[in-house]
């Protein structure tokens, strides 16, 4: 596990980050990145080359796209879990995301409702 503040940048690309918080790797050598200060996504490299492979943001949707609740600032972790499973935490909006690996969408849960966004 890996944690950075300092920005990727590759010529302006999907594969631009910015302020990253947290990353876990998986067995088929893919990187997952929470992208979040900035970015409001999850990105994901090649762990061998660092070559950007795909992205998302909420709900497995792109990143702003209208009438989906997107991820607060920051998407703070990401943890590929013994399920296969990717759990992303949104601590501004007090909600976990579970994603398979591709990015498709799972399901979403709660946690302390009552923090009202600071984790």
């Amino acid at each position: 596990m890996a944690s950075t503040s300092t920005p990727t940048t590759t010529s302006g690309s999907a594969a631009t980050t910015r302020r990253t918080t947290r990353s876990s790797s998986s067995a088929t050598n893919e990187l997952f990145v929470a992208d979040g200060y900035r970015n409001h996504r999850v990105i994901v490299f090649d762990a061998r080359t660092g070559a950007y492979k795909r992205h998302w943001g909420a709900n497995g949707r792109p990143p702003g796209e209208p009438g989906v609740k997107g991820f607060g600032t920051p998407v703070h972790c990401v943890r590929l879990s013994r399920d296969g499973l990717l759990y992303v935490c949104d601590r501004a909006n007090n909600r976990i995301q579970v994603f398979r690996k591709d990015g498709t969408f799972v399901r979403e849960f709660v946690v302390a409702p009552d923090t009202r966004g600071n984790g």
